[in-house]
């Protein structure tokens, strides 16, 4: 993915654990595996 800005997620009110995040664009997408502890 072609990355022209930066965008922040809040994770702090989820519970600990793994999470998956799918972020998309123009270009295409991409899961990303997150933990969280």
């Amino acid at each position: 993915l072609n990355v022209q800005g930066l965008q922040k997620l809040d994770l702090s009110h989820l519970d600990s654990g793994m999470y998956f995040i799918t972020i998309s664009s123009a270009s295409g997408s991409k899961q990303v595996k997150i933990i969280k502890r």
